[in-house]
């Protein structure tokens, strides 16, 4: 019956995530770091495809997920 248990892995790696995690590439053998943050949208399809920068209704390629 309660879920910080089961939720505490992930907001502990949200967090991480939010404060920059470094990745080597080849470009970048040093590293660069990255930030990341987990944003909810709630609206209609139409809505949330213009927001989030999918693909509109008759868009030929793209996702909705």
């Amino acid at each position: 019956h309660d879920l910080n248990g089961f939720l505490q892995p992930i907001v502990d790696e949200l967090k991480q995530l939010f404060s920059g995690v470094e990745f080597k590439t080849f470009k970048h053998p040093g590293g660069v770091i990255r930030r990341g943050a987990l944003i909810n949208v709630c609206c209609d399809m139409p809505a949330t495809r213009k927001v989030c920068g999918f693909v509109s209704f008759h868009g030929r390629r793209g996702c909705n997920k």
